[in-house]
């Protein structure tokens, strides 16, 4: 199995995910000729659902800092685009950048870099932290410019990372903290 592609039986988040899905599949409206009213991955509701999984460490850890800095500063300050090392990090696993990722590529990327944080091989477990690092910067960058990168509102992606952030933080807005 190439490592940017996901496999179920390999990284052991068949069954939860399939749960996940199955979970939002019946809440889908049946509309005519029997064809889903929506599309069930693309939703952030599937996000939501796949951050109260098992989160690692390192996961929290960048959620953190992010929402941290941003309910300090409001809007993230101006960051430097990617380098030249996180752009081929992010080709590696055939990632597009954020601005260019769709509600269901990031919440497929979410359960792989899940999976691979908590992986025993040391590689794809720094690649893995590393790639959520690379996202919390470019969505700090989005957040900064306002938005002006996305192109079209089918590359929504951004929000997915946003609320996966906000959910998995000790620093939520719900916690009160």
């Amino acid at each position: 199995m190439k490592k940017g592609t996901l496999d179920n039986e390999e990284t052991g988040l068949g069954s939860s995910f399939q749960k996940i899905f199955e979970y939002e599949l019946a809440k889908a409206d049946v509309g005519e000729g029997g064809l889903l009213d929506f599309d069930a991955m693309n939703t952030p509701g599937i996000t939501s659902l796949s951050a109260r999984s098992e989160i690692p460490p390192s996961h929290r850890r960048i959620a953190d800092s992010f929402v941290v800095m941003k309910n300090f500063y409001g809007t993230p300050v101006v960051q430097g685009s990617l380098s030249h090392k996180e752009k081929m990090l992010l080709e590696k696993y055939d990632f597009n950048r954020l601005e260019y990722c769709t509600i269901g590529q990031i919440n497929e990327e979410l359960a792989f870099l899940q999976s691979g944080s908590v992986s025993m091989d040391a590689n794809w477990r720094n690649d893995c932290d590393e790639i959520l690092k690379i996202r919390a910067k470019e969505l700090k960058f989005l957040a900064a410019s306002k938005y002006a990168a996305v192109s079209n509102e089918m590359f929504n992606g951004y929000l997915a990372v946003e609320k996966y952030f906000e959910k998995i933080s000790t620093y939520n807005a719900s916690s009160g903290k």
